[in-house]
This record gives structure tokens, sequence and C-alpha cells, in this order.
């Protein structure tokens, strides 16, 4: 006896997958957004609206690159 033919819709499952894939992809490059902007956004802020002499910029600007590096 011969099986009836496989009529189940893979494209409706394949269009959810890609569209989860690409809402996933979105929330990752968000939070990596977030992180990146919390953790070097203030020493970056500092940097450049602080009228300060230039030992003050100069232990920012050292903080910046210590935590650059530590990355």
């Amino acid at each position: 006896m011969d099986k009836p033919p496989d009529r189940r819709k893979h494209l409706l499952i394949d269009q959810l997958q890609y569209r989860l894939l690409k809402v996933n992809v979105v929330y990752f490059v968000v939070i990596v957004a977030a992180f990146f902007s919390s953790l070097f956004g203030p020493l970056v802020l500092r940097l450049l609206l602080m009228n300060a002499p230039g030992g003050a910029r100069e232990r920012i600007a050292e903080q910046f690159l210590l935590i650059d590096d530590a990355i």
C-alpha cells in the first residue's frame, strides 16, 4: 500500500521560524547596545562635555582605556 503524500504546510512553519529568528536577533542587538552604552556612555559623555583641566580628562581617558582593555 502506498502512503498518502505529506500535505503539511512547511511554508508557514518556515516563515514563523524566520520571523522568530529576526525578533531574537533584534533583541540581542538591543541588549548588547544597552550594555555597551551603559558601560562606556558615562565616560564618553564626561570626556566630551567636561571643561576640566588636562589632568581630570587624562584620568577619565585612562578609565576608558582600562575598561576597553578588560573587554
